[in-house]
């Protein structure tokens, strides 16, 4: 079995490669939409969600950081890399996954087991510190940290953000030029472009899943502009205020437990007027 940082070491060596980031686009798309034909969102669909060969949102951050880490690419894959690269992540995840606990010396459990007399129920704790002393109690809190699902859906981040801030509605628009209002509506307007996208392409695709993904999760200023109806001096100081260049605050992302820059400046900056961002839920 391989350390957490043997296999977190290998996810950055892929992640470095041309055309990762269209990997990250096809998690994305598989991951955090709801698939469905027609308009009914029945209980069907929403089960997707909960699919678990789904990536979590923490990991598909962690993707997306190892990517920046190396700049932003554009390449296209053929479905077959697509399909070969995405299986490979997914793997390496799993086990990533996995590493998480330390593995268990099973013959010294038995004996322990059977030398019990039946009469005293150890506490759990106790048994695996006395089975393994090194072994550290933290991996459980580590694992469910960084797995357990999300507190609340991100539509009620979107509807408790102008409450939440209300108080500090002022120094935001004196030093951030903008208001939180203004702030929900541009997040509103990237989340409601990057959804036309995907129905355009899904609409006109000849293949399933889609032949090219990034195009869905990439966006420029005018189009925000457009969407929001909102002055175009506005929409740039709200990206301004939750984007970065992509290798930007990444040297310090060695391990799962490290700061990942991205998750505080999901949008990234790919040209003069044109930005990508994956999660609509870590904008929120």
């Amino acid at each position: 079995m391989r350390t957490e940082q043997e296999i977190f070491n290998e996810l950055e060596v892929i992640a470095a490669q041309e055309g990762f980031w269209e990997v990250i686009a096809f998690f994305c798309w598989k991951d955090t939409f709801i698939h469905l034909s027609g308009e009914k969102l029945d209980a069907e669909a929403f089960a997707q969600t909960f699919d678990r060969t789904r990536l979590s949102r923490t990991e598909i951050s962690t993707l997306f950081g190892l990517a920046c880490k190396r700049g932003f690419s554009d390449n296209q894959l053929s479905s077959d890399e697509l399909k070969e690269r995405a299986e490979h992540v997914w793997r390496l995840l799993d086990e990533l996954h996995h590493s998480f606990y330390p593995p268990l010396d099973f013959v010294t459990l038995s004996e322990k087991i059977g030398s019990n007399d039946g009469n005293d129920i150890p506490d759990f704790g106790e048994f695996m510190r006395e089975l393994d002393p090194n072994r550290d109690k933290n991996h459980f809190m580590r694992e469910a940290i960084f797995y357990g699902g999300d507190g609340v859906f991100k539509h009620q981040y979107r509807d408790l953000a102008k409450r939440r801030y209300s108080l500090d509605e002022d120094w935001i628009e004196a030093n951030k030029g903008f208001k939180i209002s203004q702030a929900v509506d541009v997040i509103s307007a990237i989340e409601q472009i990057q959804l036309e996208k995907y129905n355009q392409l899904a609409s006109s695709a000849k293949s399933w899943p889609l032949p090219y993904h990034l195009p869905i999760f990439i966006f420029t200023t005018s189009e925000v502009v457009t969407r929001s109806d909102l002055g175009e001096e506005v929409v740039e100081a709200v990206i301004a205020a939750l984007s970065a260049k992509p290798e930007e605050g990444m040297k310090c992302f060695k391990s799962v437990d490290d700061f990942n820059h991205r998750n505080a400046f999901p949008i990234i900056k790919i040209g003069e007027d044109t930005f990508v961002s994956f999660q609509a839920y870590s904008l929120w």
